[in-house]
Order: C-alpha cells, then structure tokens, then sequence
C-alpha cells in the first residue's frame, strides 16, 4: 500500500466518524466510554465476564482496600458457577477474562494472607503455630484434598475470642497450591463433598462460633505474583438480591458502593473518559468476610449448583446511571471504610 492509499483510507476513515457524530450527536468522551481494554466493547466484555464465570477456569477478581480509592488488592478470588455465590468485598476488580494471572499461591478456602504475612513473614505461609507442618504448601495432590481437610483438623483454636474453641480448622490450616488449576481442582471436589455433608456434622462444624472460625468459607483466595493495571478491565459492585432497576426504592446503605465508585479520582471519575466499565454482580448468597452458610442455606447451594449459571448474575451499569445517583450522603472520607 503506497502512501496515497493510506491517505485516502485516513480520510475515508474520518468522513466516517464524522458521519456517526452528526447522526448520533456522540462526542469523543462517549467513544471512549463504550470501548475496553483489547478492543473489546461493553456487551463484548459482559459476555466474556459471564462466559468465564460459567468455564471451569473461573472469574477472577480483587477486593479493593477501600470503596473510594479502587486497586486491586494482593490477592483475589476465582468465582465459579458450581461454587458458592459469594464475595468477601462489595468493591473491587474484574481481571481481564481472557488472561491467566501468574500467582505465588493458592487457596481452597479463605487464607487469611494477612494473617500469615504477620506471623509468618509470608502470605503463603503458616498463620498459627500449632499448625506450621500442614499449612504451607500443599504436598500432594490436589484430588486428595478432601481427604486431608474434610472435617479435618479438628483443633482447639484461639483465634478472637479470649479461650480456645474447638473448631474444624480448616482456614486456618490449610495449605496453598502453586497454580490456580490445581486449586480450582481440589476446590470442586472440596464443594462436592461439602454438598453431601450430614445437617449433624455442618451445624457442629461448619460455621464459626463464640468468636472463631470453624469450617470453610465460601470464597477461594489467590496471591498474585504481580499484575498489571490494565489487566484489570472492569470494576464490580456486588450484592444480595436482584440487579437494582429503580434506585428511588433504595437507601443510602444499597447506594454506598455505586457512590463511593463515583468518588474515585479523587472526585473526577464522572468526568474520566478513562473509566473503567462498572459491571454490577446480583443474586449473590452473602458478600462479606463471614461468607458461611446455616444448613438451609448450604441445602439451596447444593440443589442448584448443577444448573447455576452466569447470565442472572452480571449486568452493565451504565456510567451515566451511576453519575445521576443522589449521593449527597458519600464522600471521600464516608467511604473509606465497609461499614
């Protein structure tokens, strides 16, 4: 192609845009909007969000620090349609679907990365003492990990409270895989065991009490070895209930998370071309850290886990929907913090 060729294509190429902004009166700020991260657009990345979320190699996403200043954190959680619907933040980010994170380790269960990181130096190390040879790295694989933590250790545990409780040790003990695939693997076989436990032995073991963690929790957790910002395509409000249709039937509580998206950039993000896609995840069991079930609860999970899908649990909010919110009540210094 000589250089008239490309001339010409430049100005056929402008002609048309200028074509589609006088029919549509769209401006650059709204082309920017509507594309993502790889070219795609928004209902092509709705697609992909839903398609991962129903694959075997699952959604990846991160919790942020705080609702007003959104980054993904050390560590995420791989959601998937035959596992639990739950989420430890209402906040965070969506990992590009198309890519596959490398991660230092991996967790069945919730690992208490933080925790470890403060007792151990790592945050794929140990978190208690008691439990340093078991803790660390899986040493076998990931088809025996049932056989290894279902419904064991049983330990005497002070964790928050002020005396040791007797507990299923499970988060507080388990090990950590070296790849998200075999993690992935041992957690299936973990929920499918799960799902056919005894009402006697889940209402004994398998939720915390008197102030420590007793069995599993209902999200995963991975450490990333390092990303890159644009691998985070999207940002996610998660919820309870089903996708919100008229905000005039909603408080200020249910009005937090979108706000405090809003309050990003230091105020600006209404007004960044740049922003990422806001896709909302309804019809979740429980968002937040205590992400457990009673036994009627892990009876409703085990029922439709086989014909759970993807297409009732994400949806675009759009960005204009989200700027129009009565948001009197948040600001930089309400929203740092979950509460």
């Amino acid at each position: 192609m000589n250089r008239i060729d490309v001339s010409l294509n430049f100005l056929w190429l402008l002609i048309a845009i200028l074509a589609v902004r006088g029919e549509r009166g769209c401006d650059e700020t709204q082309l920017l909007q509507h594309r993502m991260p790889g070219g795609k657009d928004e209902s092509q990345l709705l697609a992909a969000v839903a398609e991962a979320y129903e694959s075997k190699r699952g959604l990846i996403i991160s919790g942020t620090g705080t609702p007003q200043d959104i980054q993904p954190d050390h560590s995420g959680s791989v959601l998937r349609s035959d596992f639990p619907p739950m989420i430890a933040t209402y906040i965070g980010l969506i990992f590009d679907p198309s890519k596959h994170p490398e991660v230092l380790c991996s967790f069945v269960v919730d690992g208490g990365t933080d925790h470890r990181k403060s007792n151990s130096g790592s945050l794929c190390g140990w978190a208690f003492p008691q439990f340093k040879k078991m803790s660390t790295r899986c040493d076998f694989p990931p088809e025996e990990y049932v056989q290894r933590y279902g419904l064991k250790p049983m330990a005497d545990v002070k964790q928050y409270g002020a005396e040791a409780v007797r507990v299923w040790a499970i988060t507080q003990a388990s090990c950590s895989f070296t790849t998200i695939d075999d993690m992935l693997l041992a957690e299936g076989l973990f929920w499918n065991w799960v799902r056919g436990i005894s009402k006697e032995d889940w209402d004994k073991w398998g939720q915390g009490r008197l102030g420590t963690w007793s069995g599993p929790t209902g999200f995963n957790e991975i450490v990333f070895k390092g990303t890159n910002e644009a691998d985070w395509v999207a940002i996610y409000w998660a919820h309870t209930g089903d996708f919100i249709r008229d905000w005039s039937q909603t408080d200020k509580a249910m009005r937090k998370g979108p706000c405090c998206i809003t309050v990003n950039q230091k105020g600006r993000w209404c007004d960044s071309p740049s922003s990422r896609t806001v896709i909302e995840i309804a019809n979740l069991d429980y968002v937040g850290w205590g992400a457990q079930y009673d036994y009627t609860g892990l009876s409703a999970y085990a029922a439709r886990a086989a014909n759970s899908g993807g297409s009732n649990m994400f949806r675009i909010l759009p960005k204009a929907e989200l700027c129009a919110l009565d948001c009197t009540s948040w600001d930089a210094a309400t929203c740092d913090g979950w509460s």
